[in-house]
């Protein structure tokens, strides 16, 4: 996967898989080739669509969709970045969703289409059992990751710098790897470094959202 930070990190402490904003990126693995028609919705608004298709013989086992770029404000001094976009995918079938933008509330569904029916296949609202879930928290400080639905809760410790010097540079620090099964977080509790990838590989299904404890006791 990428790794690149991303400037617009910088505008949000608080994160959700419901409604995703830069801090979040969502991994999806598509399991049926075929054409898949999708909607980018910002709130309940739909801000854009695309196709994927995905061949298990296409050379690229992962595609990267930026919400950002159907969002006509973010994009109205871009050129070369149509509305409406046409993707590919092929081997293990990975498509990546996330904004470089820094607004948020974004949703993503996905229609399989065949010659019958156009149904729904996945909704980033409600998280596939197989998806994993990429968090960037640039601010030092507490934070938990709960699950909507079982009530899982873990906590993350980001680090502060040490007189603003860090071991190495932002951005650059391996990723935190973390399971998300029936029975919860594994392991429930971790540091990291500001702008560190925390990877969650999730077994169940639902939503995962993000706050700052600092932020809560604050008020």
């Amino acid at each position: 996967m990428k790794n690149v930070l991303n400037q617009s990190l910088f505008t949000h402490q608080s994160g959700a898989t419901e409604g995703f904003n830069n801090l979040c990126t969502i991994i999806h693995q598509l399991h049926e080739e075929g054409v898949y028609f999708g909607e980018v919705l910002r709130a309940k608004h739909i801000i854009g669509t695309f196709i994927v298709r995905f061949d298990k013989k296409l050379p690229t086992h992962e595609v990267h969709i930026d919400a950002a770029i159907f969002d006509p404000l973010f994009n109205k001094d871009k050129i070369g970045q149509p509305a409406g976009k046409a993707f590919e995918v092929g081997g293990q079938g990975y498509v990546v969703l996330y904004t470089s933008g820094s607004h948020g509330d974004l949703r993503i569904k996905l229609h399989r289409r065949d010659e019958k029916n156009a149904e729904v296949s996945y909704d980033t609202a409600k998280l596939a059992a197989s998806d994993m879930v990429v968090f960037r928290l640039w601010k030092p400080g507490t934070y938990r990751i709960r699950h909507s639905e079982e009530k899982h809760a873990m906590t993350l410790s980001v680090r502060p710098s040490d007189g603003g010097r860090y071991p190495t540079a932002l951005g650059k620090f391996p990723p935190v790897n973390v399971k998300l099964t029936p029975r919860g977080f594994d392991p429930a509790e971790i540091e990291q470094w500001p702008a560190q990838a925390l990877i969650i590989q999730t077994e169940i299904s639902g939503a995962l959202r993000v706050d700052s404890l600092d932020k809560v006791v604050a008020k």
